[in-house]
């Protein structure tokens, strides 16, 4: 409530000291969030390699999406020495283990080769298993595949469904694909925050698609603050990928 200021005024800070003692009461959910606090520097002094301690200790005692953020911490080298084939062993146990992001990021590694040798088959099969857990990214990336037939044939409108279901589940980067397909009208645009490490912005778009209505995220980097202006409600638009931006 704190950190996304529902209800209660924002205070990053104090969502902090809240995820500490419930963390430190042995709440494992109270320690991911904790870690993912000091990975993006939200409300406490950015340390990765502190998050990369709290994630550890969430993934030893259970929480599936401890291993995920783990993985990617190991993945990058942020906090601790890069080591992708520990990244990928981390991802397969979070998948296993439940988590629609340890699927997915596990499909990213055998696309690129990273820690697993590449093998399409594989990347297919974990975009899937993340898409069908409700992870926004492995159904926009279970979509190009589909788009470009990389792997797959070519189905323009099995991709454009996925593009659909991951821009429903927040995906901004889908929201814009699925202009490849159809126009939507935006209906209302509002600034949440700054994510992170304060780099970009972050703004809530609610889309009219049809019969369907949804809201996504969407985020411009400081270059591109100024174009905030161009996100007027009550248009329609063409989403599109186009250098980042929106319109």
């Amino acid at each position: 409530m704190y950190g996304l200021g529902r209800g209660v005024p924002r205070d990053e800070a104090r969502a902090v000291q809240l995820f500490r003692r419930v963390c430190d009461g042995g709440e494992l959910l109270g320690c991911s969030f904790l870690a993912q606090s000091y990975e993006h520097g939200v409300g406490v002094a950015k340390d990765e390699a502190t998050a990369v301690q709290l994630y550890d200790r969430a993934c030893s005692d259970g929480l599936a999406n401890g291993c995920a953020n783990l993985a990617n911490l190991y993945g990058k080298g942020a906090g601790v020495a890069k080591d992708e084939e520990k990244a990928a062993k981390l991802s397969e146990k979070a998948c296993e283990a439940g988590s629609a992001l340890g699927c997915t990021n596990l499909g990213a590694l055998y696309e690129n080769g990273q820690g697993a040798a590449k093998d399409i088959g594989m990347q297919h099969n974990f975009y899937q298993r993340g898409c069908d857990a409700g992870d926004a990214t492995g159904c926009d990336y279970l979509g190009d595949m589909y788009a470009f037939g990389h792997g797959v044939a070519k189905d323009k409108n099995r991709s454009a469904a996925l593009y659909q279901k991951a821009c429903k589940l927040g995906g901004a980067h889908a929201c814009l694909k699925i202009g490849e397909y159809r126009t939507g009208q935006l209906l209302k645009v509002e600034y949440a925050s700054y994510v992170g490490d304060n780099n970009k912005a972050r703004y809530e778009l609610t889309i009219q698609d049809g019969p369907d209505q949804f809201v996504a995220d969407y985020r411009m980097n400081n270059f591109q603050h100024d174009r905030s202006k161009d996100l007027v409600a009550g248009k329609d638009v063409e989403y599109r990928i186009a250098g980042g931006t929106c319109l």
